[in-house]
This record gives C-alpha cells, sequence and structure tokens, in this order.
C-alpha cells in the first residue's frame, strides 16, 4: 500500500505487507508475515487542552514496523491450538510526558519519542472435551490464552512519561463449562493481568497523591444455567470474589455483581 497524506505536507510513503503461510500436514501449519503501519494523531493528541493536558499540533505519525511467525494446530479430535511471537519496531510514538525537572502541577503534552521496541508471544489452546472424552457427559470445553510482552525504549534523557511505560506483561485468560447434573451447567472463567508501570493516587481525604505501582490480580466469574426447550434460566456472578482491583490509573473495577435472568425461545 502506498499513502500520500496532506495531513503530513504531503509525504508519501508505502506501507508493504507480506504473508506466507505452509500447511506441514492436514493438521499443522506454519505461517510468517512482515508488515508496516501508520497512526495518525488524535484529535486530542494534537488540540486537546485542559486543566493538566495539553495537545500538540506538530505531532508526526506514529510507524511501526511487525515481523511475526508462529504455528496452528488442528484436528477432529476436538483439540485446536495456536502459538506465534512478533518483533514491532516503532518510531515517532506518540506519548503524553513533560521534562523531569518541570513545575510541579504543570502540564502533561504530547510529543514524539524515538521508538519503543516491542517483543511477544501469543498462545492459544481449545479442547472440546466432549470429542475428547466420548463416553462422558460432565466436561465440555476448555479454553486457555496467554500472552507475554516485553518493551525496549529509547526515551530522551530527562524526559517523564505519563503512561508509556503501562503494559501488560502478562495476561492469561481461562473458560471451563461443565455439567452438573441433567439440564444444569456451569461456565466458569478467569483472568490474570500483571501490568508494568504506575499511577499517581488521590486521597480527597488528605488532598494528596501518591505514586503507586500496578499490582497483579485476578477475577474470576460463574454462570450457572438450566436449560429446557422452551426456555433457559441462568444466575450469573462476575467478579466472584470480589477483588478490589484497578486496571488503568485509579479506577477501581467494580466488586462482585450478581444477577439472573431468564432467556425464552418462542416458535412464530
Amino acid at each position: 500500500m502506498a499513502n500520500l497524506n496532506s495531513d503530513i505536507d504531503w509525504k508519501f510513503d508505502y506501507f508493504p505487507g507480506f504473508d506466507i503461510s505452509y500447511w506441514v500436514n492436514n493438521n499443522l501449519k506454519i505461517f510468517g508475515s512482515i508488515n508496516k503501519s501508520l497512526r495518525m494523531p488524535t484529535y486530542t493528541d494534537l488540540f486537546y487542552s485542559g486543566p493538566t493536558n495539553v495537545g500538540n499540533p506538530d505531532l508526526e505519525p506514529e510507524e511501526a514496523t511487525t515481523y511475526e511467525s508462529g504455528i496452528k494446530y488442528r484436528n477432529n479430535q476436538g483439540i485446536s491450538m495456536h502459538i506465534s511471537s512478533f518483533y514491532r519496531l516503532g518510531k515517532n510514538m506518540i506519548d503524553w510526558g513533560k521534562p523531569s525537572d518541570a513545575a510541579e502541577g504543570s502540564q502533561w503534552t504530547t510529543s514524539n519519542i524515538s521508538e519503543i521496541n516491542t517483543i511477544g508471544i501469543e498462545s492459544t489452546l481449545n479442547l472440546d472435551l466432549q470429542k475428547l472424552f466420548q463416553n462422558q457427559h460432565f466436561l465440555q470445553n476448555l479454553n486457555l490464552s496467554y500472552s507475554w510482552l516485553n518493551q525496549d525504549k529509547s526515551l530522551p534523557v530527562g524526559y517523564d512519561s505519563n503512561y508509556i511505560f503501562d503494559y501488560l506483561k502478562h495476561k492469561f485468560s481461562g473458560s471451563f463449562q461443565h455439567n452438573i447434573i441433567s439440564h444444569l451447567s456451569a461456565s466458569w472463567s478467569v483472568l490474570y493481568q500483571d501490568r508494568l508501570g504506575g499511577y499517581d493516587e488521590y486521597d480527597i481525604i488528605s488532598n494528596t497523591e501518591s505514586s503507586k505501582n500496578y499490582e497483579p490480580f485476578t477475577v474470576v466469574d460463574l454462570k450457572l444455567s438450566w436449560r429446557k426447550p422452551t426456555y433457559t434460566l441462568y444466575a450469573e456472578a462476575t467478579n466472584l470474589f470480589d477483588k478490589k482491583y484497578t486496571d488503568i490509573g485509579q479506577l477501581y473495577q467494580p466488586g462482585r455483581w450478581i444477577k439472573a435472568g431468564i432467556n425464552v425461545r418462542i416458535n412464530l
């Protein structure tokens, strides 16, 4: 793909992509790709102005080149899996930051930092347990996924970043479905996240701020379903163990949430 953009002084650039894959046999495929991409600054990045943040109309677009390779496997017995690794070279990355010696309370502003190189692994495993174990009626499905990231950053000396250091180092998710008794089944899901970086926590009582690092957390959800031909009764609990956690910044996520309902099927 070629690009000519009036927002960047009619600069001409190209963004090639190359993908290749090969089936080793009926079940196993290997693949690889190389792609170049561009991201234009948003309106907020360019023109936002507020008490703590101010945009920068002179921003340049982000550019990245990504290399990826991996394998995919599937069979007729209920097993499918995927694992891949990638390496992304990013330049002119847009970040909110300010000088390290800036006065307290000074505004964060956007700028193009030099580069961020990212290496990562992604993997999934999906098991149809009814196909794998045909002489049982308890187990249904098991799905697992895991991703890992690591960033190598080249930042200007004397520069403080507001969020570029914040990224998910580890993420694991899983779901498991099984029967309990006739018509009654359960679906479990679990999420684990470990994010690097931190945030400024504001205490409304003392009117003070303190720096805090992100803490890893695990959240478990559960859904029970009673299925009949014409209706399904269900009850589900999100954040079953009432875990107190933040995902981004000082935004605490909801605690335990329980709800129930009925789905009715009407044939007209």
